[in-house]
């Protein structure tokens, strides 16, 4: 005779089962899909292994179309104005202070807002979050700046201590509110996890940075002086969510 509850468990112990597969295949498919899309964009606007044996002209072509971008974007005062309050705006609405912001050559738009900072004698300690907002694709990512800086015979020295590539330690709180801002301002945006951003590209050429062998996913589409090969905490799977 059939045990009516065991057999209930059962088909309840299956049916979790089969859930929890297609809840990670979904996630992994959406995962595949962010890195198809962030390949696709380095390639469309970077020479690389995979299209080497494309003609100079059309390569001429990858350069004026990613220069194009940035123009729009950060030198364009109209547009850079619309950022440009956009990302001030979550500063104030952190409650943080602005301490950095784009440069007119990266294809990004980036802001760093502070979040703690100490002093101890010639030694300053300073906490921060930077954001980057691609301006080559609909992408954008988080990361939290652990740095020193300390100043000899009027030189001042600057070091990173680690990155937090996820809502941990002093940058949990604000990490998780800017993220939840960034992704209501551009709902159209996929977050960039660390596992992604910090792949090389073989072949990739970034022009101003020809010494770098294989540059990473990271340089091409945010910032080509963040090393993401520091010293980092936090986990290395978060994807905005």
């Amino acid at each position: 005779m059939v045990n009516f509850k065991n057999y209930l468990k059962d088909i309840s112990f299956d049916l979790m089962i089969k859930l929890k597969m297609k809840i990670l295949h979904f996630m992994m498919s959406q995962l595949i899909n962010r890195f198809t899309q962030l390949m696709e964009t380095v390639n469309r606007y970077y020479r690389t292994s995979e299209n080497s044996d494309t003609s100079e002209d059309k390569l001429l072509a990858k350069e004026q179309a990613r220069v194009a971008c940035i123009i729009d974007a950060i030198h364009n005062r109209p547009s850079f104005d619309v950022l440009d309050r956009t990302f001030q705006d979550f500063g104030e609405k952190l409650g943080l202070p602005v301490t950095g912001f784009t440069n007119g050559h990266a294809p990004s738009y980036w802001n760093s807002y502070e979040v703690a900072r100490t002093t101890h004698n010639d030694l300053i300690r300073i906490q921060e979050l930077h954001l980057y907002k691609s301006v080559l694709g609909p992408f954008y990512t988080i990361i939290g700046v652990d740095r020193s800086e300390i100043t000899i015979e009027q030189k001042t020295i600057r070091s990173v201590n680690y990155h937090a590539i996820s809502p941990v330690a002093v940058f949990e709180k604000a990490f998780k509110t800017l993220n939840a801002l960034f992704a209501e301002a551009f709902r159209d945006h996929s977050y960039v996890l660390y596992h992604h951003y910090r792949c090389t590209v073989p072949g990739l050429s970034i022009p101003g940075y020809e010494e770098y062998s294989n540059p990473s996913i990271f340089k091409a589409l945010f910032w080509p002086d963040f090393h993401p090969s520091a010293q980092y905490i936090g986990n290395v799977d978060y994807s905005g969510t």
